[in-house]
């Protein structure tokens, strides 16, 4: 069977399963054990399936039902999807608001990144309108995210949920880092990333109303936040938290998540540096 693949089926009819009246075990490329093997009641087949032979058995994990693996970690898991945005929009209640320049921030990287013919009309129409941002009044985050799940739907694009919050994440937080606020921040975490992370906590509460957030240093070199109740998501904080490392503490820092419900509304920020 080199080179071949596998998969089981198991089937609780009550007994073995057969191809004909004569008890003519399954056919090619399948094995069915006899009764005697203490497994009564139930069948195991090996068959050819589209799983293939190699040794990656740790990718297995439970899945819910949004269709993504929890918890997730590592290279090669989406960390977001459209199932898990459509969640965390019906979550979001009318006081979940996001500062003007960190929504801005987002929208303006929608529009370079994606073309104003295609963004400007979705932000009218969610926004009710061509509206001036004021830097520094709330609005609700799901003006954001309404935005953002119109753009996964258009085919033209072909962006996955990962792609198009990771991108807003890293532009979401330049804006504040550049105002007054932000600079003052950035005094605390500048060439200091457990620093940075520590008042990471703090600085969320500038930025958006919604979410609890712990920090918890690891080692020297490495902490971890816990996010409860977030609605942005894991993979625009992951991306939030890799900018800040750059641009105020000057490091190239390490930094995955650990998703721990359906809806990527609790997560863990795991940072390296």
């Amino acid at each position: 069977m080199r080179g071949g693949s596998f998969g089981w089926d198991l089937s609780a009819d009550g007994g073995q399963r057969r191809r004909g009246e004569d008890g003519e075990r399954a056919g090619r490329g399948r094995k069915t054990p006899n009764r005697s093997s203490g497994r009564a009641g139930l069948s195991w087949q090996l068959r050819r399936a589209a799983v293939p032979l190699r040794p990656e058995v740790t990718r297995l994990a439970f899945r819910v039902s949004c269709g993504h693996f929890v918890p997730r970690k590592g290279p090669g898991w989406a960390m977001d999807s459209k199932d898990m945005l459509d969640k965390r929009l019906v979550r979001a209640a009318k006081t979940d608001t996001m500062l003007g320049m960190v929504l801005e921030g987002t929208l303006n990287h929608l529009v370079t990144a994606y073309g104003d013919a295609i963004v400007t009309p979705i932000r009218k129409q969610v926004m009710g309108g061509d509206k001036m941002i004021r830097s520094f009044f709330w609005y609700p985050v799901t003006s954001f995210l309404r935005v953002a799940r119109t753009l996964l739907d258009d085919r033209r694009l072909g962006l996955s949920c990962d792609e198009l919050m990771s991108g807003c994440g890293e532009h979401a937080f330049s804006a504040l880092l550049e105002s007054p606020v932000g600079k003052m921040l950035g005094m605390f975490g500048k060439g200091n990333p457990q620093a940075l992370v520590s008042n990471g906590p703090y600085a969320y509460t500038l930025a958006v109303s919604f979410g609890e957030r712990v920090y918890t240093r690891k080692s020297n070199t490495s902490a971890d936040v816990v996010f409860t109740g977030d609605l942005l998501g894991p993979s625009f904080t992951i991306a939030v938290y890799k900018v800040a490392f750059k641009l105020v503490s000057s490091v190239d820092a390490t930094v995955t998540a650990t998703v721990t419900n359906d809806d990527g509304s609790d997560f863990i920020i795991h940072s390296r540096w």
